[in-house]
């Protein structure tokens, strides 16, 4: 019951995001597709986010929708976003900050954020307006930052519309429960009313209506539709938009740009079948000893019948012994459930607020209030019915007997209740297998690169004629450090959703594609650093005086979504880039695929350009050997030459990259955990089940002693029937495995082959579990003396 309650509390947590909103049910978000297709006529092209003259056209044009919100992300103008505030004293507080957004001053009254201090009807309205939370304000202002009076101070923002804004409102942190992972928001006035405000083609902006109450969705999606037909009147290709449920986001959202890294609801369902599997196997153990104990109550019964006791009146005592015995148990599950829930939820790695009594009882999931109170009541009696009415169904006659014996039926009933354990023990064994495989499998493939000893430092917020010099200065000296090997510039570096895409199409016209490619601006020694294998061709070099305007290099995607049938065909092509001045450029390498991204995803269709000052990332290739700290010390001291005012801002390649499978290994930890539980329960049933059966076949034991049969013959002899049901429960239980773990591997673009001996693991270890429960106690009963055993009665 534990067990199911920790699940229990877990998906509510997961089912509950962004339901805090007072308007969730009215609020949508409104994506944005191109229509691209790979070469499967599958849609990968598919933004979370918008464009941002959408919002404003949406509210003055479709009569349903009442306001609208846009969102967007710092880091979508510039590589970096530092905060800087001097206090009194003179100390100049400095971070780089990325959970940042620019809001439309109708955030706080669409959303349901609590503004502790400010107005939240014009907190957004002004330009140069910024509004922190608790957590930034205590950061910036100190741990009494409340005394000092933040509302109207100044903080200058380096990077993206830099300048000071004044701080206007203080915001409660954003529950764990928000898709919206935010610590800070500047207005939307800054950005000015042209250019990136007014655009219908840069779609980097979060775009999110509030619709009426009553309005239709499918109704205000084909008004979206004549809106983009009179918008995009002069394109041939007109764009999709289409309503995103708020509340959908967090689990049924694999979108590009996507604000935060979603849950699954595939995940969701997983481990809600594991709870109720773990509190079935509960109760058939409850039920099969129950069943078997209910002959030693023969007399009992017996001799309640004969002083008047009616069938009702035995059907009513053992319900209640059985609810009484449930309720104890439930109390004694909340208890732990309360007291570890912080070691728990820590070791699993789920982010969710402790929970008291009575929310654990009554926090809805799939909107069923009360879930475990219906779930405990209806286990409780359904457990309880059966050995009821078997108990008090039998004649005060029968009942006097000491040896009764369950009917064929209830023997019946018992072994199907066995099978189901193992069912499910082989079921759960299986996608613990699968799981572990999966994730082991994403974090060994080779990625096509080696990301290990990889230093990786994210750049100064500056672009300048200062930061250029700057970071000449700092190349130069960190190569001549004894333990960096190499030193590369790069816009997107692995595991950093590449936000730069543009249209690319042949030059000779053969093949016309769309916007499905990602371009990164990088050196010469990006290649080297990362350890990139090259097709055909060559990297850039300074030798090259025109790689910086007419070079590129493409991977073998690129290539392919180009129509090249191998990368020497494509080497010296030229392309034209679909963006500003349409440039042409000239194939001159051609990289093997590497992963940009986890495993979960196909590769992307990738076009490197030169660019020796690159703005993004500085990726430094360390020597094995040596000193770790020492040479953490001296890139650290090198950048501060090179970058005072800059932050030294660092992580390591392959935990970054790594990052990635989250919740694949937080998923696969659960899974073992309570597929761990889920046997050890069941095992315990069984343990007791054998240990009563021995007892009842005593004499039976003794007597085959006697004439003669060995300890090895009777062991056999008692262990069959426990071999047939786990027999019967593995065929059962695979077919059932396979088809949802290999649906659930459907979902990565690279996933482990399923042997035929991960069919055969899980049935093994069910039949070695059964034998090791039932196998001690028929030693022990077989190894007793016969006299010992026929006197036992």
């Amino acid at each position: 019951m534990a067990a199911c309650l920790f699940i229990f509390q877990y998906v509510h947590f997961e089912l509950s995001y962004d339901q805090f909103h007072q308007h969730a049910s009215e609020i949508y978000r409104v994506p944005f597709d191109w229509g691209d297709t790979d070469d499967q006529g599958n849609k990968n092209n598919i933004y979370a986010s918008n464009v941002p003259a959408f919002g404003p056209a949406a509210q003055a044009e479709i009569p349903e929708v009442t306001d609208y919100t846009r969102l967007f992300h710092v880091l979508a103008f510039k590589h970096a976003c530092v905060l800087n505030y001097e206090r009194a004293d003179g100390q100049t507080i400095r971070f780089q900050e990325e959970k940042g957004f620019f809001a439309d001053s109708s955030f706080f009254s669409m959303f349901s954020f609590p503004l502790l201090y400010g107005n939240p009807t014009n907190a957004l309205a002004a330009p140069n307006s910024i509004v922190l939370t608790t957590t930034l304000a205590e950061k910036y202002f100190g741990k009494n930052w409340e005394n000092n009076e933040p509302l109207g101070k100044t903080i200058y923002v380096a990077g993206p519309r830099q300048g000071s804004y004044t701080v206007t409102g203080i915001m409660a942190d954003v529950p764990e429960s928000s898709h919206l992972p935010l610590d800070f928001l500047l207005s939307f006035a800054s950005l000015g009313n042209g250019g990136t405000a007014s655009s219908w083609v840069w779609s980097q902006c979060y775009t999110y209506l509030q619709l009426a109450p009553q309005a239709e969705p499918a109704v205000v999606e084909g008004k979206i539709s004549d809106l983009i037909d009179k918008y995009y009147a002069d394109l041939s290709d007109h764009p999709e938009m289409f309503l995103q449920p708020l509340t959908s986001i967090h689990l049924d959202s694999e979108l590009r740009y996507e604000a935060s890294a979603n849950g699954s609801r595939t995940t969701v369902y997983f481990l809600s079948i594991i709870g109720v599997f773990i509190l079935i196997i509960g109760w058939i153990n409850y039920l099969n000893l129950t069943l078997a104990k209910s002959t030693d109550r023969s007399k009992e019964v017996g001799v309640r019948k004969v002083m008047g006791a009616s069938r009702k009146h035995l059907l009513a005592q053992f319900i209640l012994e059985s609810l009484l015995i449930n309720f104890l148990s439930a109390l004694l599950a909340l208890g732990l459930v309360i007291a570890l829930q912080p070691v728990i939820t820590s070791y699993l790695g789920w982010r969710m607020p402790e929970a008291g009594f009575f929310s654990l009882l009554q926090s809805p999931v799939y909107g069923i209030p009360y879930p475990f109170v219906w779930l405990f009541l209806a286990g409780s009696v359904l457990s309880a019915l059966y050995p009821a009415f078997a108990t008090a169904n039998a004649t005060s006659t029968a009942s006097r007997k000491q040896n009764l014996k369950l009917p064929r039926q209830g023997i019946a009933f018992r072994k199907v209740l066995v099978i189901s354990q193992f069912t499910a023990s082989a079921v759960l064994i299986f996608g613990s297998l699968i799981v572990s495989r999966q994730l082991s499998y994403m974090q060994q493939k080779d990625l096509g690169m080696n990301i290990d000893q990889v230093l990786v430092l994210k750049s100064s917020s500056q672009s300048d004629s200062s930061y250029r010099a700057g970071l000449t200065y700092f190349k130069n000296q960190a190569q001549t450090l004894p333990s960096i090997e190499e030193v590369a510039l790069t816009t997107f570096i692995p595991g950093r959703e590449i936000t730069y895409n543009r249209g690319v199409k042949r030059y000779d016209g053969e093949i016309q594609r769309g916007n499905n490619f990602f371009v990164v601006h990088t050196d010469q020694h990006f290649i080297s650093t990362l350890e990139l294998e090259l097709a055909a061709g060559r990297n850039f070099s300074e030798d090259f005086a025109t790689d910086a305007t007419e070079a590129a290099i493409l991977n073998e995607a690129a290539i392919h979504m180009l129509g090249y049938d191998s990368p020497e065909q494509a080497l010296h092509q030229k392309i034209r880039i679909l963006e500003r001045g349409q440039p042409v450029l000239e194939i001159v390498g051609v990289l093997k695929n590497y992963h940009q991204k986890s495993l979960q995803q196909a590769h992307e269709s990738i076009v490197l350009r030169y660019d020796p000052v690159s703005v993004g990332y500085l990726a430094l290739r360390i020597k094995p050997e040596g000193d770790m700290h020492h040479t953490m010390q001296q890139v650290q001291d090198t950048w501060q030459e090179a970058f005072p005012s800059s932050p030294f801002t660092y992580f390591f390649l392959d935990d970054f990259f790594n990052q990635q499978y989250l919740a694949e290994r937080q998923f696969n930890k659960v899974f073992n955990a309570f597929t761990g539980l889920a046997i050890l329960i069941a095992s315990f049933g069984l343990f007791g089940l054998a240990s009563y059966t021995a007892v009842q076949r005593t004499k039976e034991i003794g007597i085959r002693k006697v004439l003669g049969a060995s300890v090895s013959s009777i062991l056999i002899l008692l262990s069959q029937e426990y071999i047939k049901l786990t027999m019967i429960a593995f065929v059962i239980a695979m077919p059932v495995a396979n088809y949802f773990f290999t649906g659930w591997l459907d979902h990565f673009a690279y996933r482990t082959t399923v042997h035929w001996w991960m069919f055969v693991i899980p049935g093994l270890l069910v039949l070695l579990i059964a034998l090791l429960s039932v196998g001690g106690h028929t030693v022990k009963a077989a190894r007793k003396n016969p006299v010992d055993s026929l006197r036992y009665e």
